[in-house]
């Protein structure tokens, strides 16, 4: 690569680390994938070991959270109900009790 492009790709490089940034540090999201056995498609590492997120990576694993989230919230709601209607239940023997 002749060495006017090398420049001007650094240059770009150092002008692109100044700005700053909003999102997941690409480092944390390999360790977490890393530690929980996910095999993350969408963290890149490229030959001078710069990091970047493929952002569209995250849409499947994170649809499959809300799934499951939702149907533990289902599970809560459905046991929470139970809970109340005995707590009704047991309210009224109570009173019930305390009347006679």
């Amino acid at each position: 690569m002749p060495q006017e492009l090398i420049d001007i790709n650094n240059k770009a490089r150092a002008d692109k680390e100044k700005q700053v940034q909003s999102g997941f540090v690409a480092q944390d999201v390999e360790a977490i994938a890393k530690r929980l056995g996910y095999d993350f498609s969408g963290v890149e590492v490229d030959e001078i070991g710069m990091y970047s997120l493929r952002y569209g990576e995250f849409v499947v694993p994170l649809v499959k959270a809300v799934q499951e989230l939702s149907e533990q919230n289902n599970r809560l709601q459905e046991q929470n109900a139970k809970q109340q209607t005995q707590i009704d239940e047991l309210t009224e023997l109570v009173n019930r009790l305390l009347k006679n």
